[in-house]
């Protein structure tokens, strides 16, 4: 279970017990991973749901059509096939309704069906599996304020597979989210406390029988940037750091993670085009050294509108660039 990321980084599965990390704000649903329901706890405002603007869109998209290839290289020459390839739909307003995921031959793979209130609050997310049959869905509850207090999942036969709750402060500040097994018994639970400004600067996640076992302090500079998160063990001994540096224009640009010792252990830079898209990633080892296997560049082209229509990524290779991806987007718009 991975239902706690931190903002603008990916998470990924720990595959240990099924615990809840309290690292940071941003509680994900069950959605399929690239449409993600986010709720970001921070200056009181809850992003509800994916929209235009979550997703960096420019103008009033109403398809976005992508095209993921792979790059294989034989004989000193390039071969692109098709990976994968995702249709996103959107409605007038800009919510997130549908996403379906097809094959490279161009046979379904899964589809995901978002349903909103008359407030554009999603209420419903619908599943389903490569024939079109129904493989499960979810259900929101909100309080009057618009906040989802629960989240439901069932199967395709309808059984309840997991339920959260959601709990919130005077100010609309995410305080708990509880997670609970489909045998109705507490899985695990997360904690937050805010500073004046609505940042998340304390989180605690405890186990099924209320003792915790992770705790987390936040440190933010005067723009919000998150800079600084240090993880404690139950017993309150240091276990690591995690400390970030951003440019003057609010990217991120460093990443320094630290073992319980306080010595570095691993560190990403990246930079960035005068659009604000990620053009370098570089991974380093740590003796120091680059990591040419995970470092990546990044190349793209644009339509008349500023939206992304095709990135080409890059690694080193005894010496020289070669291309191991390649994307291409279609926009239809309203």
């Amino acid at each position: 279970m991975c239902l706690l990321t931190v903002c603008s980084v990916s998470c990924s599965d720990s595959g240990s017990g099924n615990k809840t990390s309290a690292i940071d704000t941003t509680a994900k649903s069950t959605y399929p991973k690239m449409s993600a329901k986010e709720r970001l706890a921070k200056n009181n405002i809850l992003e509800k749901h994916f929209t235009w603007s979550r997703n960096n869109l420019k103008g009033k998209v109403k398809l976005l059509s992508k095209k993921r290839y792979g790059i294989s290289e034989k004989a000193g020459k390039e071969t692109k096939a098709v990976a994968v390839k995702e249709n996103w739909i959107f409605d007038a307003k800009g919510n997130f309704i549908e996403r379906s995921d097809y094959k490279p031959n161009g046979t379904l793979m899964s589809k995901s069906v978002i349903m909103y209130d008359a407030n554009d609050n999603d209420t419903v997310a619908v599943y389903y599996d490569s024939t079109e049959n129904l493989r499960g869905r979810s259900t929101y509850n909100l309080d009057n304020r618009g906040n989802d207090i629960e989240e439901l999942s069932y199967d395709k036969d309808g059984t309840l597979q997991r339920r959260i709750t959601f709990k919130y402060d005077d100010k609309d500040n995410l305080i708990e989210m509880a997670f609970y097994k489909k045998d109705g018994h507490l899985d695990d639970k997360v904690a937050y406390k805010y500073d004046e400004r609505g940042f998340v600067t304390a989180g605690e996640s405890f186990d099924s029988t209320g003792k915790p076992w992770m705790d987390q302090t936040r440190k933010y500079d005067d723009n919000g940037n998150h800079l600084e998160t240090v993880i404690y063990k139950p017993d309150g001994s240091f276990d690591s750091k995690w400390v970030l540096i951003y440019d003057d224009k609010g990217n991120r640009i460093e990443s320094d993670d630290y073992n319980g010792h306080d010595s570095l252990t691993s560190k990403q830079t990246w930079k960035y085009d005068d659009k604000g898209n990620k053009t370098e990633t570089i991974v380093y080892k740590q003796d120091g050294s680059i990591d040419e296997n995970k470092s990546a560049y990044y190349e793209y082209a644009y339509d008349t509108t500023g939206n992304i229509i095709k990135e080409t990524q890059t690694k080193m290779k005894s010496g020289k660039r070669i291309t191991t991806a390649y994307t291409e987007t279609e926009y239809t718009y309203y």
